[in-house]
């Protein structure tokens, strides 16, 4: 539940005119703060519902803790999945110069309606800076406000803005223009069952792909995807999804490997953590590290929404690979030596680990934009081709040599990025560098025939 993460984040979210602040939160599926995208409501709380509650998958539901609803089997899921037995239980103190008396209350906004979520019966009368103050609230509760048409927190799906303090004159409300000792977010239920058209089973949230690179209409998810080898790694590249209408909820990818092939893969084989959807057909990083060299590994891989819901995996399947491969589902890390060839950057290759690596792209693109166009630059090229395969073989030897090699290249990599996605800005930096240069020696030429 991230919990850690959590508790320093709370600390942080607290308007400057309020007198409390949060220490703790637990019984949900996900957090996030949205205050870096100027979202006034800073922390969002989502309870995540896929995935059937049975003995196999959840052996107690208690009060305070989530149930884990995943199995080896690829289907619809949330590790971290809310129940109606489940309760939100928040904690607040006051702040460090501040004491808090009062009526402490959780209360809720749907529509044109307040009211109460918890409270606590009995008034505060003086409540130290660091004395800490516990409400609760079910989720069941929380389920049917978010959702009116819901029946339980199974099929919910909605949002609820509340708000958390203490009431100075002991009412029931927190917006009633006396209290300032409050804060105000927002909780999501997420039920895959229910966010799209789909009435029977949601937008083909548990179909997997099985129909080659052409997504479905009605339903996004992952439908085609290529890995290439690296050292000690691999690269996901050709990339095709679909996120559409609801879908739009599913912002990561999360990859699953095993080495002993594709019907022993299992949901505790994650072979990293989950990936950012960085744009259309994109992620946020493509590289997945750790791997052993020369072992064979089997990629799987599914849809993650921001309540943790888990669903939409792929079908691994040969019509989904590119043009003349049949296994791109599969890859072997080994040295990547044997892969440079005039199409290479042999020592950022060697130093990255791999020719796909995104910095090996970026050197490659300035080859290619740059200098071919350029006498000197051809030149350069053809010297570069002669010379650095010997000093890459010698730095892909090393692990401290490859990381030697990465500090060495990374200012060169800055600059080229400048050079090939801001030229304009680049050649004005220059100008005025080398203006700055010329005024600073002439002044000291100046200078010096003046004291002479």
């Amino acid at each position: 539940m991230h919990l850690l993460s959590l508790i320093l984040l709370v600390f942080l979210l607290n308007p400057a005119n309020a007198e409390i602040r949060l220490s703790s939160i637990t019984g949900f599926s996900e957090s996030y703060n949205f205050f870096s995208n100027g979202n006034n409501s800073a922390l969002q709380i989502f309870g995540g519902t896929s995935g059937a509650i049975t003995s196999g998958t959840c052996t107690s539901l208690s009060s305070s803790a989530t149930c884990n609803s995943c199995s080896a089997a690829f289907t619809p899921c949330n590790k971290t999945r809310i129940h109606n037995s489940l309760n939100l239980t928040f904690t607040f103190q006051s702040t460090t110069s501040n004491s808090l008396t009062g009526k402490p209350l959780l209360t809720y906004t749907s529509g044109a309606v307040t009211g109460v979520l918890s409270s606590n019966s009995t008034p505060l009368t003086t409540t130290g800076p660091n004395q800490p103050i516990t409400l609760t609230v079910p989720w069941s509760t929380i389920c049917g406000l978010a959702d009116s048409a819901s029946t339980s927190c199974d099929d919910a799906n909605g949002e609820l803005n509340v708000s958390l303090g203490v009431s100075d004159d002991n009412s029931t409300s927190l917006a009633d223009g006396t209290e300032d000792d409050a804060i105000s977010f927002t909780i999501t239920v997420r039920s895959p069952v229910k966010d799209g058209v789909n009435t029977a089973d949601g937008p083909d949230f548990d179909d997997i792909k099985t129909t080659g690179t052409t997504c479905s209409t009605t339903g996004g998810g992952i439908c085609a995807f290529s890995l290439f080898k690296g050292d000690e790694k691999a690269t996901i590249e050709n990339l095709v999804l679909q996120t559409q209408g609801t879908d739009s909820t599913f912002n990561y990818v999360q990859f699953y490997c095993s080495e002993f092939g594709f019907g022993l893969i299992t949901r505790d084989d994650e072979c990293t953590d989950r990936v950012a959807i960085a744009g259309e057909n994109a992620l946020l990083n493509s590289t997945i590290t750790g791997l052993a060299n020369g072992t064979t590994y089997s990629f799987q891989a599914g849809m993650v929404d921001d309540a943790g819901n888990i669903g939409r995996f792929f079908q691994v399947n040969s019509a989904a690979c590119p043009s003349g491969t049949s296994s791109c589902h599969e890859v072997t890390p080994e040295d990547v030596l044997g892969l440079f060839d005039e199409n290479s950057c042999f020592v950022a290759t060697a130093a990255y680990g791999s020719p796909l690596e995104k910095n090996v792209k970026t050197l490659r693109r300035f080859r290619d934009q740059v200098l071919r166009k350029t006498s000197w630059g051809q030149i350069f090229i053809k010297s570069y081709y002669t010379l650095s395969p010997t000093l890459a073989r010698w730095i892909a030897q090393s692990s401290e040599r490859r990381s030697t090699a990465r500090i060495l290249l990374t200012p060169i990599v800055f600059a080229v990025t400048a050079v090939i996605d801001y030229p304009l800005m680049t050649l004005l930096f220059l100008i005025s560098a080398i203006s700055t240069l010329v005024y600073y020696r002439r002044s000291r030429k100046i200078h010096g025939e003046k004291t002479a």
